[in-house]
């Protein structure tokens, strides 16, 4: 899975637009947009401060920018992929239930 598509998920399952999760990460707007759409890549410390306006752990929006997909995944990284992305669906669900 993309990093940009678990950010922009992310995000939507926290009711945020691009403009509220920027102006909270004290990011450019354009920085969103391009890390929703490929186009660049978090620093560090842009990565810090976006997951923790999304309140996520750093190392779930680390692993997916780390782990772009692969031609040929291995076994574990499958299956970690597949638990990493447990959690992101953990909170869409928990954002729904708060509805």
């Amino acid at each position: 899975m993309r990093f940009g598509e678990i950010l922009r998920r992310l995000r939507v399952a926290r009711s945020l637009s691009s403009r509220e999760l920027a102006r909270r990460a004290r990011l450019p707007l354009g920085s969103i947009s391009h890390y929703e759409n490929g186009r660049q890549l978090p620093r560090p410390d842009s990565l810090r401060r976006m997951a923790r306006v999304l309140s996520v752990h750093e190392q779930l929006l680390v692993w997916f920018l780390a782990n772009a997909p692969r031609n040929s995944p291995s076994e574990v990284f499958s299956r970690i992929d597949t638990l990493m992305l447990d959690q992101v669906k953990l909170v869409e669900q928990e954002s729904t239930r708060e509805m």
